[in-house]
């Protein structure tokens, strides 16, 4: 079974944001941050079941070494 991942526009636009702003901060470190939620979205389209379901029906990631998680509904269909 093959799972595809989709962001909403607003998800997509925030993670365009925060890009840029760790990058002025520091270079490399909008890439790294970048990186991380590449990393992160690959591991939830490779077992989206992992993580456990919150009680408002969906689950989330922390991403390792930054203050963000990426929320997700999985269609188990």
């Amino acid at each position: 079974m093959s799972f595809v991942l989709e962001f909403l526009p607003e998800a997509s636009a925030e993670v365009e944001c925060v890009t840029g702003d760790y990058e002025a901060r520091s270079v490399g470190l909008g890439t790294r941050f970048r990186s991380e939620v590449e990393s992160v979205c690959a591991a939830i389209v490779q077992h989206p079941l992992l993580w456990r379901l919150r009680p408002s029906g969906y689950r989330r990631v922390n991403l390792p070494g930054f203050p963000y998680y990426i929320a997700f509904i999985s269609d188990e269909q």
